[in-house]
């Protein structure tokens, strides 16, 4: 028997919305294990108590955030019309079916006027963690950090080509002391912080002048090119994240043309201050692979675990590389192809060792013309203070 059902649209029922929600969706369990009322002493000192009309709840605003990413919905103007539609995410929100969603301007403008220079957002990543902790989801047995790019909203091709002077090399204090102890026995003059290298040998061309893209739209980011990744503006998001239960413990974003290395050694050591924790193993793909980021795993008794990338000569090399030196370890010289000495005769500020031979031997070896540059006198090997942790 054919049944045809009758409009339907304009009928009234009594319903509760607990009951739309499906037990195993994802919004019970964040309502379930975190507890966001804390949101409300974070932000009271951001509010005015005695003036202005009644605000939107500020753990409204906040939630809105956490389904827009949790649920990757781009921007905000689409996550309110999905809460319009979706009863689990207007039961998330503690909204009535016939309450109305708030406009999707009014995050944009609390976080221009109320927001946009407080650290309430780091404060609550941070709790939101600390919460974790207390159910014992972190154990800091095992960190994974890693970078994943972001692409800005900018044209790759409308940017300007400024000149701008390099930034100079940050040395830590650590390898600052001890190249300094190095010069000492060198006899040589030893850095203080202000200097960018040592004797003014244009080896790190710290002070070169050199062009870089900016874009037009969005001048904090970054040109990203590297191998195997998308060329244009980006930004790099660095994330570690504990191993027992997938916890993100940090979330630091640079431009996209921040070399991974660079902000590690900081992002961990903001986790200890944060929250207390030090990891007793940690495992970095290749990127992450520097005398640096060895040394510091090696002095803080982490077990490192690195991905390795051999690197290939160059289609157009020609002569010896370094790899074709043997470095003695009990005497610090390295021996050439021609098996002659490269005594230790500098150290950079940045840690790199320089090994070379005297002048005429170099000259006289029957090895010259494939060894050395028109360039060079002699041949000049490097190797940093801290290799020994890298090998």
């Amino acid at each position: 028997m054919l049944t045809k059902d009758k409009n339907k649209s304009q009928a009234y029922e009594f319903v509760l919305i607990d009951d739309l929600v499906p037990e195993n969706h994802l919004v019970r369990k964040l309502d379930k294990h975190i507890d966001f009322n804390f949101i409300y002493d974070l932000v009271e000192p951001l509010y005015c108590k005695d003036n202005g009309r009644p605000s939107i709840d500020p753990v409204v605003l906040f939630k809105m955030v956490f389904i827009s990413y949790l649920f990757g919905i781009r921007s905000m103007r689409r996550t309110v019309e999905e809460i319009k539609l979706n009863m689990a995410y207007r039961w998330f929100l503690g909204l009535k079916i016939t309450d109305p969603v708030p406009h999707f301007s009014t995050f944009g403008k609390n976080y221009e006027r109320r927001f946009k220079e407080t650290t309430v957002f780091q404060d609550i990543f941070d709790e939101i963690v600390r919460q974790a902790l207390t159910h014992n989801l972190i154990d800091a047995q095992e960190f994974f950090t890693d970078s994943t790019h972001l692409k800005a909203n900018a044209n790759k091709k409308k940017y300007n080509k400024g000149h701008v002077r390099k930034d100079a090399q940050k040395y830590t204090k650590e390898l600052t002391s001890e190249v300094n102890k190095e010069r000492e026995k060198l006899g040589k003059k030893t850095f203080d912080d202000t200097d960018d290298d040592d004797d003014g040998t244009p080896t790190d061309n710290t002070n070169e002048v050199k062009k870089r893209k900016v874009s037009k739209t969005d001048p904090e980011s970054g040109y990203l090119y590297r191998p195997g990744k998308p060329e244009g503006f980006y930004y790099l998001e660095h994330r570690t994240v504990d191993g027992k239960a997938n916890i993100i413990l940090d979330s630091h974003v640079t431009p996209g043309n921040v070399h991974d290395t660079q902000p590690f050694i900081d992002r961990v050591n903001a986790i200890k201050a944060r929250y207390g924790l030090w990891p007793q193993a940690f495992a970095l793909d290749a990127g992450y692979v520097s005398n640096e980021i060895s040394h510091f795993l090696v002095s803080n008794q982490i077990y490192g675990v690195l991905g390795y990338k051999r690197k290939g000569a160059s289609k157009n090399a020609k002569g010896y590389s370094k790899k074709d030196f043997i470095y003695i370890k009990m005497h610090d010289y390295f021996i050439c192809p021609n098996d002659q000495i490269l005594s230790y005769r500098n150290i950079r500020k940045n840690g790199n060792k320089e090994y070379r031979c005297d002048k005429g031997i170099c000259q006289s070896c029957p090895l010259a013309k494939t060894c050395l540059s028109p360039t060079q006198p002699t041949k000049l090997i490097t190797r940093h203070l801290w290799e020994d942790h890298y090998d």
